[in-house]
């Protein structure tokens, strides 16, 4: 009798320890901490490889997938791969606790520019957007007074874009980003909170595609606030944004 209880204590614990060793391999790269390995883990590893948040305590660690010592893109598609389940059987799918409404059936990619005769030329002045979006603000808030703003011309995929950038001013200072998408006719106002809801909505492919664009609209926010500090201190700037005078969109 005491051998066979020996025995199946002895099976209890060696189960046991698999069960946490597979845990553990579960939850290697587990960034956020939730105890879950999702899409969330590599959305925060691709904004480490893109420098656009700090990594901190061992969340390095996490993130390096590939194990060469860098955080880069492969590691957020290496852990997505593993949150999915893909490639690897050891690894237990995190369950999914939302599901969007409709999901799409094609998990789309960005494309490298290109040029197209049917696009805009990325030299186009396209600075006129800024002080139309200025305007939508104003007719909100009646008192406000631009000071600067600046436009980006971007063509990703095969759809050219415009992004505004612009600072006002009613009692304190404020600003307001906007994407235009020329080729479509769409435009989106505050574009980085709406890819960043849009991640949040969905999964897998589609989140990483959505806060790609999420830090591409960061980038471009960035650039504008650098040409208007180094327009206002130095007189010019080096980068891709185009200045807009505040007179200009006061008119």
């Amino acid at each position: 009798m005491k051998r066979t209880i020996s025995i199946i204590l002895a099976a209890v614990l060696l189960f046991g320890c698999f069960a946490a060793v597979g845990s553990a391999k579960t939850l290697t790269h587990d960034i956020d901490g939730d105890g879950e390995l999702t899409a969330q883990d590599a959305r925060l590893t691709l904004r480490f490889a893109l420098g656009l948040e700090d990594e901190s305590g061992g969340a390095f660690h996490k993130a390096d997938a590939d194990g060469d010592g860098y955080i880069t893109a492969a590691d957020a598609r290496e852990i997505l791969r593993k949150a999915l389940g893909i490639g690897d059987p050891s690894v237990t799918t995190a369950p999914r606790t939302t599901t969007p409404t409709t999901i799409p059936t094609t998990v789309p990619t960005t494309v490298a520019p290109t040029t197209s005769a049917s696009l805009p030329s990325i030299d186009t002045d396209f600075t006129y957007y800024a002080g139309a979006d200025f305007r939508r603000v104003r007719n909100r808030y009646p008192s406000a007074e631009a000071l600067a703003g600046a436009v980006i011309n971007s063509i990703v995929g095969d759809e050219f874009y415009v992004f505004t950038y612009v600072r006002y001013k009613i009692i304190s200072q404020y600003s307001v980003s906007t994407l235009h998408n020329i080729t479509t006719g769409e435009t989106i106002e505050d574009p980085y909170t709406y890819f960043g809801e849009l991640a949040d909505t969905y999964w897998g492919g589609w989140s990483l595609y959505y806060s790609d664009w999420q830090i591409r609209v960061k980038k471009w926010e960035v650039e504008a606030m650098d040409c208007i500090y180094d327009i206002w201190t130095t007189g010019s700037h080096t980068g891709f944004s185009h200045y807009v005078d505040g007179s200009e969109m006061n008119l």
